[in-house]
């Protein structure tokens, strides 16, 4: 399986938050996230980070689950 690539953007001119995003190896869909920040040099930091955990198989995303199961799951416990 070949490196995982992630590159920083901007989505609009007028939003100054700097955007991570890959495409996925397996789906060939792009995944994104928010670099939280509006600091150019900070966001390339992010995603550096992000793109090593990527190809280390150590990044999980965070679940998503409806209300109830969150519920049922927390419930449980």
């Amino acid at each position: 399986m070949s490196d995982i690539n992630v590159h920083i953007f901007r989505r609009h001119e007028r939003n100054r938050i700097w955007y991570m995003r890959y495409i996925c190896p397996i789906s060939g869909k792009q995944v994104w996230r928010s670099a939280g920040t509006n600091d150019k040099g900070k966001a390339e930091k992010k995603a550096n980070v992000w793109e090593d955990e990527l190809n280390r198989g150590q990044y999980t995303p965070p679940l998503k689950c409806s209300w109830k199961e969150f519920r049922e799951r927390f419930d449980l416990l």
